[in-house]
């Protein structure tokens, strides 16, 4: 058995990263043959079992070995991994629900779409998984996965940094008596930047003034980032401090001189900033949400209300309570403990071994849609859409679809929408433009069948009123209409 790790991109100082190199360290040291291929290495350099190829589909992989694929956003390698003829496994470590950027960057908010679409059709095509959180194992449920073919284990080698924190920065902000609120990780709308500079804002004009807050992290996001700014100036919120992307003796001076780590995030498939605040005695204080309960697992101060008064009530208390604070690092030092590499390089091999019991799995033939003399295939195709539905484009794809349902007879089928078609029906249906088909069916459900531009078309629905919960999509690949939304 050979055991092949994938990526889009390896890179150091990442979580996925951290995660390749520690299931590699677990296969090496159990002898067991493993490679790693990826079309780009970033701070990580080529060896005999790190690889960077041009294209992952023509790696030597056959039938016999063990595929690990670690998905990330959406890309074009996450459908062409399922072509793959292997033993598959999946790790997932979430992709970030795309409304989060769409006020802010298109192309993210349609990376994510994308992510979730192709997560949302992952399940017919590994034979396990390993999820980083419990949250992102209920999420892969939700998309269909079995759960009995799942395992939870977050993949976190916590190694100290030998880097030597930046003397100039220790300098500059620790001398002069303030309280430093840190947050690390990307500037981003899923974090709620904004919510931790209107709790630092309540706590420093109210309880402290002798604060500061401290952002580090990429500024990548530029609208997202102007309009925090902009929202600190038209408040006049003193003490905010961004550093944007920091080398690692910057990056640890600015853990050494914290005297809380802030986290108000909305969205997190494990958040491992929350581990290396602990790892480096920083009490943590975030915002009880997704995956980080799962992460944290009892220690820190977790916040079911994060108003900025909670919010500010939690950091003094910290501040001012030596013997409470005290307690929070004891437990915080305990739950750090835990994230070692022989506390689950057992499970990590086991999932590997019984992946390796299962047959090679590979989706690569179109299928016919479902078969509509087969009795079970209609149970199975009525129920994914039992509500009214419009079938949005009417070209070949569009036009199979709307045969397979007319031979089914399906009379949840409301409408057609399609701005090119000439006439007014089609097979007995009304066949509309958007202005109108939106003007009359908002609130019902949409099945996008056009491949290229379906991006494209559920931004324009959901700019038109159409709940994102409501979009559907047909996958030719597979022949079928999604059971559920991304």
């Amino acid at each position: 058995m050979r055991v092949i790790q994938t990526i889009i991109e390896l890179s150091s100082g990442t979580g996925v990263g951290n995660a390749i190199m520690s299931v590699k360290k677990i296969l090496d040291r159990s002898n067991i043959e493993n490679y790693i291929y990826t079309p780009k290495l970033n701070g990580i350099k080529e060896n005999g079992q790190i690889i960077e190829v041009s294209d992952l589909e023509n790696i030597p992989v056959n039938e016999d070995d063990v595929l690990i694929y670690h998905f990330t956003i959406g890309e074009v390698l996450n459908n062409k991994i399922l072509s793959i003829n292997a033993k598959k496994i999946l790790v997932y470590q979430n992709v970030t629900p795309p409304e989060f950027f769409a006020e802010w960057d298109y192309n993210l908010y349609t990376a994510c779409i994308q992510g979730r679409y192709e997560a949302s059709i992952t399940a017919c095509g590994y034979n396990r998984a390993i999820c980083m959180s419990k949250y992102n194992k209920n999420e892969l449920v939700s998309f269909g996965f079995e759960e009995s073919k799942i395992d939870v284990i977050p993949i976190i080698s916590l190694t100290q940094f030998k880097t030597e924190p930046n003397k100039k920065i220790i300098e500059t902000y620790k001398a002069d008596g303030y309280v430093n609120i840190l947050f690390t990780g990307r500037i981003a709308p899923n974090k709620k930047i904004e919510d931790i500079v209107e709790s630092f804002a309540y706590y420093n004009k109210n309880v402290n003034p002798k604060s500061r807050l401290i952002l580090v992290g990429g500024l990548a996001i530029k609208n997202y980032v102007n309009a925090i700014r902009k929202y600190i100036a038209e408040n006049d919120i003193q003490n905010v401090v961004f550093t944007g992307q920091v080398p690692d003796d910057e990056w640890e001076a600015y853990y050494k001189i914290a005297d809380v780590f802030l986290c108000l995030s909305e969205h997190e498939g494990f958040c491992i900033p929350l581990l290396e605040a602990m790892q480096r005695d920083v009490c943590v204080v975030a915002y009880d949400c997704t995956a980080i309960p799962d992460t944290m697992g009892g220690a820190g101060v977790l916040l079911k209300d994060k108003s900025p008064a909670s919010v500010a009530a939690a950091i003094d208390r910290i501040v001012k309570d030596k013997t409470y604070k005290e307690e929070v690092l004891k437990g915080q030092r305990k739950r750090v403990s835990e994230f070692n590499i022989d506390s689950y390089a057992d499970k990590v091999c086991e999932s590997i071994y019984k992946a390796a019991e299962d047959k090679a799995v590979c989706i690569k033939e179109k299928n016919t849609f479902l078969d509509t003399e087969d009795d079970d295939n209609k149970k199975v195709l009525k129920p994914l859409l039992n509500e009214k539905y419009v079938i949005y484009g009417l070209g070949k794809v569009g036009k199979g679809v709307v045969k397979k349902m007319d031979e089914i007879k399906d009379e949840n089928l409301v409408a057609i929408c399609d701005n090119n078609y000439p006439d007014s029906k089609y097979k007995g249906y009304e066949v509309c433009k958007h202005e109108e088909c939106i003007s009359k069916y908002k609130d019902v459900k949409y099945v996008i069948t056009v491949q290229a531009h379906f991006l494209d078309i559920m931004r324009n629905l959901m700019d038109s009123g159409v709940d994102f919960d409501s979009l559907y999509f047909y996958d030719e690949a597979r022949g079928e209409i999604l059971g559920r939304s991304i």
